[in-house]
C-alpha cells in the first residue's frame, strides 16, 4: 500500500494526461488549493514545463459582477511547453 504524503498534491491522472496528450484540464479545486505559481512549479519538478490557461465561461461572465482570481465556473487547462529530462542524483 502506498503512503500518501502532503508533497503528492498533483494527482497521477494530471501527469498521465500531460505525458500522453500534452495538455490537461486540471480543475478548480487543485488550482485553488495550490495557486497558479505553485502548481506550475510542482509540475516542473516532475519534469513538465507548462503554462496554465484560465478560460472563463462566457455565460457566467454575464451574471457575475465581481472579478475573482480563480472563478469556480472557469476551465483550468495546463499546456506543456516542453518536457524536461530529470536525472536522479
Amino acid at each position: 500500500m502506498k503512503k500518501k504524503t502532503k508533497e503528492k498534491l498533483i494527482p497521477d491522472w494530471i501527469i498521465r494526461n500531460l505525458r500522453v496528450h500534452g495538455n490537461c484540464a486540471c480543475g478548480y479545486e487543485i488550482v485553488k488549493k495550490l495557486g497558479k505559481e505553485q502548481l506550475i512549479a510542482r509540475i516542473k519538478k516532475l519534469g513538465y514545463e507548462c503554462s496554465l490557461r484560465i478560460v472563463n465561461d462566457p455565460e457566467e461572465e454575464k451574471h457575475i459582477k465581481r472579478k475573482m482570481k480563480y472563478p469556480p465556473s472557469a476551465y483550468y487547462i495546463l499546456d506543456v511547453g516542453k518536457v524536461l529530462i530529470l536525472r536522479n542524483e
